[in-house]
This record gives C-alpha cells, structure tokens and sequence, in this order.
C-alpha cells in the first residue's frame, strides 16, 4: 500500500500489478515480467513515484513513475541471489534498506544490504548478524545509524550502520519474529511474532522510562491475593500424594525486609538456593533470590 494513498495498492506475482481505486476496478499489470516470484514491494513513504520489488531469486527492480510504465530498471547489481523478504528506509528514498532471506544455520543465511543512491550500488550491512533466517528489517525514524531485524529467534539491533547486531528482545521470547514496523509519528517499533501475539516499543530517544515492577510467584498455590502463599498442601502440579512447598517451587524465591545487600555490583546472575520461606505479602518491598548487575526489586 502507498503510505501516502491508500488506495493505491501493489500486488506481486511474476511481474507488479496496481490499483489506484482500492480494487473497485481490475488490477493493471505494471511492470515487465520479472525474475522470479515478487516476494517483497516497498513504496517511499517520501515521495510516492519511488516503487522498488524484490524477487525469489534476488532480484530488486525499481520504478520511478509511480508503476506507470512497464519497463522496471534492475538494480540488482551484484547482490545475493536469494529472496528478497524487505525494503526499509526512513525520509530519504535514496537511502534503502534491504533484508535477504535464507535457510537457518547456512553459513550464508543472511544479509542485510544499504544503498544511498537508490539502488545504483549496494554495501553489505550484514555484519556479524547471526546465522539465521530474518523477515523484515526497518531503520530507526530518530536515528539513521539504528536498524532492527526480525530473525527466527528474535529481534536483533545495530546502532552502527550493521557493523555489529546484539539481541534487542526487551521483553520479546525467543520466538520466530515476522515482521516489523516503525511508526514515525509515535515513535514505536512494532513486532509480529509466530504464536505469541505482537509486542510494541518505545524507541523515542531521551524518554525516561519507568521503573518496572517484578511480580512472582512464591510457590505453586500462590493466589495472588493479599495473603501469604500456602503450602504443604497438594501440589495441582504433580500427582498425589505430592505436596508444594516454598522449597520446591520452581518460581525464584522471595525475602523480605530486612534482606541481605551485596555490595558493589554483580556482573552477571547468581540464584540462591537456601532461601528462607517468610510468608511473602503483597506491597511490601522484597528482594528475590536473583541478583543482576542492578539488582532485582519485587513489589510482591
């Protein structure tokens, strides 16, 4: 869909079909017969003329009239011979992104490439993304230099143009990621995931964020109300004759005041294991058997 027209639609087949009415009237073929299968169509939400497809086989093709010709120049150059998943890009239709897909654990699974000449020349972005495969890559509206990428195992984020990806999860599982989208006016990155529902994200730069509140679970029969968990009774989780108790529950365990305070910081993660059971209640500061380098506070 053009992001400055909504009835101007696109549609890929062997070659790009458009509508200018919301398809109250047949689709009109308006490219040449392509080179593979279109697997992905971007319009520049910059100026509307500016219509790239990609192909099956690799192949990016671009149209500077809106798909009013049929005649698409190939600027495919020397890129990957392998599916073309997306186009990303933010106010300069010069400027693009784009994501080629490939089968998990090849040693070539995936690429990311950048173009500021629209297309004329190519530079691997691809870094040391990992070896997976990735629907959809989109760049940060506040900053040029930050991408995001959608993998089979997440999300991943650069800050330096691809020279280096690190996992962006931020609340995301470690699940098939589909697809991704930046709201420019919101300032919001949005993901689509296989299975566990869409998850959206502040990106504006210089927002101070919250404090977040960590709620457990002291045990298998915690209720949830203001009362202290009960155990030793029959445990819903394990056949009879087994009971819960606070000792073998698979939730983190929680102490409250007066706790112990390591000092300094802790690089990394360290779980307790001889937590003491104190009858934890609802709105009373507590600290968990967890430490991490800040610390992890529970309103319990």
């Amino acid at each position: 869909m053009d992001p400055n027209y909504h009835r101007r639609i696109f549609y890929g087949t062997d070659r790009v079909l458009r509508s200018t009415d919301g398809i109250a009237t047949p689709w009109t073929e308006c490219s040449q017969i392509l080179l593979g299968q279109v697997t992905a169509i971007w319009v520049a939400a910059s100026n509307s003329n500016r219509i790239c497809a990609g192909t099956f086989t690799g192949s990016v093709y671009r149209r500077d009239d809106g798909g009013k010709t049929a005649a698409w120049a190939d600027k495919s150059c020397s890129l990957h011979r392998r599916p073309v998943t997306s186009f990303s890009t933010t106010t300069d239709e010069n400027i693009v992104l784009i994501n080629f897909g490939g089968l998990s654990g090849a040693g070539t699974s995936q690429s990311i490439y950048r173009t500021t000449d629209g297309g004329d020349t190519w530079v691997d972005a691809s870094g040391d993304v990992p070896r997976v495969v990735a629907d959809s890559v989109v760049s940060n509206a506040s900053d040029a230099n930050t991408w995001y990428l959608a993998t089979e195992i997440g999300v991943c984020r650069t800050t330096n143009l691809g020279t280096k990806w690190l996992a962006f999860d931020n609340g995301i599982p470690s699940v098939l990621c589909i697809g991704l989208v930046v709201d420019v006016t919101s300032k919001m990155l949005y993901c689509g995931t296989f299975g566990r529902g869409a998850y959206k994200l502040d990106i504006n730069p210089g927002v101070v964020k919250q404090p977040v509140d960590i709620y457990l679970t002291d045990n298998d029969l915690d209720s949830g109300k203001r009362l202290p968990s009960a155990y030793g009774l029959p445990d819903p989780l394990v056949p009879a004759p087994s009971s819960a108790n606070f000792w073998t529950s698979p939730d983190i365990k929680l102490n409250h005041e007066p706790f112990f305070t390591r000092p300094g910081v802790s690089d990394g993660v360290h779980f307790d294991t001889a937590r003491v059971h104190q009858h934890i209640y609802r709105g009373r500061l507590s600290h968990s058997g967890a430490k991490a380098r800040l610390g992890i506070h529970s309103k319990y």
